[in-house]
């Protein structure tokens, strides 16, 4: 059984360095048996996109079962549907706001989309990420409703929360005419960086683009890079879907002509320069991709060199799993916080709490929360040693860098 295991591992592996190393290679594919499994974690992590078309240019859809080609394939087109449904509301909003003289930046997915990083069918995205200024939440709720969409309320809603709105008769969840906004004003204070300072360097080194015949304000190249890294390994700690999807974006950024000297100038000010060294170290190390950004947080911090490696070498193994592995509660219970935010982690991991519950119109529209322990029990059945490894690399990770989770005040 643990040979099996180890050999579907390398399998997944040779899957994944394939989807996003910078030239597929044929022969990381050639051996892959279990094309199911394969598949599973592909859709799981939305990987699911890139990994068909790097299929498809290599001409070799014909080694993979049909049924299963055929749900890579779906994927792809539901993929490049949904994000022409979603380019096409941001083209109606972002004119809205510009009429109003607010200042607006496209984040995430979204701004990968319009820079052409990511082609449409390559990159998963649920909604539409905006950061906003000169504008207060209410009068944007008022706005927004008139234009047809209703605001959401979270569970977890804090002080440096975003808005969030659905538009009306939209169904929540994967459907395809699903059109759903978050409106940032800041973002959240982590080891004691300060939120607003990213959104102040997002808009003051904010680039035009065109797209449609519109124009359009995005981070950075460099900006991309540094939040496409901290949203993958600190906004939500290593999460599986979050940081394979910020791994993708990182690979793609990666190949494109930008300066990572102000990236690492603005993990440094924000205490995030360990984030950055095990994204881009597994960058480095599994994809040949950003050796140079890694060789100079290394250098910038030779005592955390080997937790960092260490760390990135758990959280590759460990997560080349297809069941999908939530770990934002569990920080808390690694990292300097108050005994009230850990009692509230240790309530939601256990499964006892809801969870985040996402209502609409007082309607609950998201389900309860699997419960971490419940998962972290199954593993433990099937004697998995790499899940053991990273959850224990993780705490020593967290614990080493000191970091720390500030109040929801």
């Amino acid at each position: 059984m643990a040979r099996q295991v180890e050999i579907f591992k390398d399998q997944l592996e040779n899957a994944v360095v394939f989807a996003l190393a910078p030239t597929p290679d044929p022969l990381l594919i050639d051996r892959v048996n279990n094309w199911r499994a394969v598949v599973e974690f592909m859709v799981n992590s939305k990987l699911a996109g890139i990994f068909f078309r790097k299929l498809q240019s290599s001409h070799l859809l014909q080694l993979i079962p049909e049924t299963e080609a055929e749900r890579l394939r779906q994927f792809y087109y539901f993929t490049a549907l949904k994000n022409k449904v979603l380019l096409s509301e941001l083209a109606r909003i972002q004119g809205v706001l510009t009429g109003r003289d607010v200042p607006l930046v496209v984040l995430k997915g979204a701004s990968l989309l319009l820079t052409r990083v990511c082609q449409m069918g390559e990159r998963y995205q649920a909604d539409l990420d905006f950061l906003v200024k000169d504008m207060e939440r209410q009068d944007l709720r008022k706005l927004l409703e008139v234009e047809g969409y209703i605001p959401v309320e979270h569970s977890d809603r804090s002080w440096w929360s975003e808005e969030h709105f659905i538009k009306r008769g939209s169904q929540f969840g994967d459907d395809v005419f699903t059109v759903f906004l978050e409106f940032h004003w800041t973002f959240r204070p982590l080891n004691r960086g300060q939120g607003q300072e990213l959104a102040r360097s997002i808009f003051e080194s904010a680039r035009s683009v065109k797209y449609a015949g519109q124009s359009y304000q995005v981070p950075s190249l460099s900006l991309q890079f540094y939040q496409a890294a901290i949203h993958g390994s600190a906004y939500h700690p290593f999460d599986s879907a979050y940081f394979w999807v910020s791994l993708s974006d990182l690979s793609a950024l990666a190949r494109e002509a930008f300066d990572p000297q102000p990236v690492i100038e603005l993990a440094e000010k924000h205490r995030m320069l360990e984030h950055l060294g095990v994204m881009s170290w597994i960058l480095s190390s599994n994809l040949g991709l950003a050796s140079g950004l890694w060789e100079a947080v290394a250098q910038k911090t030779p005592g955390l060199k080997p937790v960092m490696e260490e760390t990135g070498q758990a959280l590759w193994h460990g997560l080349l799993n297809p069941a999908p592995i939530s770990f934002a509660n569990l920080i808390y219970l690694f990292s300097r916080a108050s005994f009230a935010s850990k009692l509230h982690a240790f309530w939601e991991l256990s499964g006892m709490a809801r969870g985040e519950r996402v209502e609409v119109m007082g309607k609950s529209i998201k389900a309860r929360r699997t419960g971490f322990f419940r998962l972290f029990a199954s593993r433990l059945r099937k004697l998995n040693r790499e899940f053991l490894r990273m959850v224990w690399q993780m705490a020593r990770f967290y614990r080493s860098i000191g970091f720390f989770i500030p109040d929801d005040k």
